[in-house]
């Protein structure tokens, strides 16, 4: 093969001299026939002729060089690369900046979705027929007369007849379903012309007790107490409002009242009724026939009771609201506005100037010391309740009386006997004010009022309350018209129950 490789390049370098020399004669052939014509005398080879000819035989000569055998048998060695144990570093790839992914909305509070069921109630509401009920929170519904068609009323939106329902209800929140009641109506009050528009909501019912002119003129109404499900859920109640800037007349739970303005019902059945003028003023009459008028800032008192549970039995009151229990009102549901203003002392001067009338007690304050005990069979055969804080034997509490105004707190007697007494210590807080008790039972009525025997800010009190039955509630103003913090004390002395035979104080200590 060597020998091959050989003989092919010398032949290959022959005809390539063969080629340079012929390309030398043609030049030469064209210089001679160049000189022929113009006549002229031998010359030497221009420079620019002899160049290519040089450079043929620079050619000529390199590839007639001799050329090593090893570097046509031998190929180029190349390295050869080994695997390391240790594994390479891979590329750590570019830092990008993180992509932003949304969080789902967190879902709504109990709160927002009450406050938004009130807010949404005047669109879905609108345009209500008198005579009308609107249904405008999902936990709501109807119950019809006997025998009447079952009207729509499961949607927001729906409308019904009152013609056809005997009562109305709404639910407290319902955390399952994230859902709450609220209802709207429209009534005819009085005669025609009146009108109200009412808005109840939380545990709440209405029934048409079928003695108005028109449905629901006569109702009873029956709320339940806080919504256990949601602290910010407003205290269940009724909302009434006037319409057309005329008195309306309704009766509420057999009390007849004509107002102009936004009342609030609260009512447990065999308890008590609350109707809180928030504006205008409302006029109604005691049992016993006495009128009496109720300005903002007030409230109307009275037990309920008799076979429905829902009939107001009296006394019938007039206190101060309470500002604490407005807290949420769904005001935004009634057609028109409403601005709260503060609470009103009963025995001060309404807006129009008139001294307000308070209605006498109906049931006998007894006559014996406040030692002798409650017996007997107590008025309609049942122990009525009160609502409101409650304070229980054995314990401490704090509280503020409002500048002109009072505090109240509820409590059930825990004596077994006539030697039982139930004991209770007011201090006035800092100086300047003199408390001023009031004691009451929600079945008997009032059992000592004003009590005052000091002029300090120490005042003790004393009473056998036991066998009296139902709820007892104390009272406390300043003698001065002002008020202050204070603190009470309630203990029950001598054979009292397991809740209350915890303590033995005496007076001041």
């Amino acid at each position: 093969m060597r020998d091959g490789l050989r003989r092919g390049t010398v032949r290959f370098k022959a005809g390539f001299a063969r080629v340079v020399l012929a390309v030398q004669a043609d030049v030469a052939y064209n210089y001679r026939q160049i000189d022929r014509r113009n006549c002229a005398k031998e010359r030497p080879m221009p420079a620019r002729y002899a160049l290519p000819g040089l450079i043929l035989l620079l050619v000529l000569l390199v590839g007639c060089a001799p050329t090593p055998d090893a570097a046509l048998l031998t190929p180029l060695a190349l390295p050869t690369v080994t695997p390391s144990a240790t594994s390479l570093p891979t590329e750590t790839p570019a830092a990008f900046p993180p992509t932003w992914t949304p969080s789902p909305s967190p879902a709504p509070t109990c709160g927002q979705i009450v406050s938004g069921a009130a807010e949404a109630a005047p669109d879905l509401c609108g345009g209500m027929a008198l005579g009308e009920a609107c249904f405008a929170a999902p936990r709501a519904g109807l119950s019809v007369r006997p025998g009447a068609a079952i009207p729509a009323f499961a949607a927001p939106g729906d409308r019904a007849p009152l013609a056809l329902a005997a009562r109305l209800d709404t639910l407290a929140f319902d955390p399952p379903t994230n859902t709450w009641g609220l209802a709207a109506l429209r009534v005819q009050a009085g005669s025609p012309g009146q009108s109200v528009y009412v808005v109840m909501y939380g545990e709440a019912t209405i029934f048409d007790t079928g003695d108005g002119l028109a449905p629901f003129q006569h109702m009873a109404v029956h709320t339940g107490f806080a919504d256990p499900q949601c602290a910010s859920a407003p205290l269940p109640g009724v909302l009434i409002q006037s319409e057309g800037g005329t008195p309306a007349d309704l009766v509420i739970n057999g009390l007849p009242l004509r107002f102009s303005g936004t009342l609030l019902v609260r009512a447990q059945g065999q308890g008590n009724m609350t109707i809180t003028v928030l504006a205008g003023q409302a006029e109604s009459i005691t049992l016993d026939g006495t009128p009496f008028t109720a300005p903002a800032g007030t409230a109307i008192h009275s037990p309920l009771g008799g076979d429905s549970g829902f009939v107001a039995l009296g006394p019938v009151t007039l206190e101060p609201m309470e500002t604490a229990e407005m807290a949420f009102l769904p005001l935004v549901a009634l057609p028109l506005p409403v601005g709260i203003g503060p609470a009103v002392f009963a025995t001060e001067s309404g807006p129009s100037g008139d001294i307000i009338a308070l209605p006498p007690t109906e049931t006998p304050i007894p006559s014996d010391t406040p030692a002798a005990p409650f017996y007997g069979t107590p008025p309609g055969g049942v122990y009525l309740t009160f609502s409101g804080k409650r304070i229980t034997a054995g314990s401490t509490v704090t509280g503020v009386v409002p500048e002109g105004g009072r505090d109240r707190w509820v409590f059930t007697p825990v004596g077994v006997g006539p030697d039982s007494f139930d004991y209770f210590e007011v201090t006035a807080l800092g100086t300047g004010w003199d408390p001023v008790l009031t004691i009451e039972s929600a079945t008997w009525g009032v059992y000592e009022a004003d009590y005052n025997p000091s002029d300090s800010n120490i005042e003790v009190y004393s009473a056998s309350l036991a066998g009296s039955g139902g709820d007892w509630r104390i009272t406390i103003r300043d003698a001065n018209g002002g008020g202050g913090g204070y603190t009470l004390r309630y203990v029950c002395r001598g054979a009292c129950d397991d809740e209350g035979n915890r303590n033995t104080p005496t007076p001041g200590g």
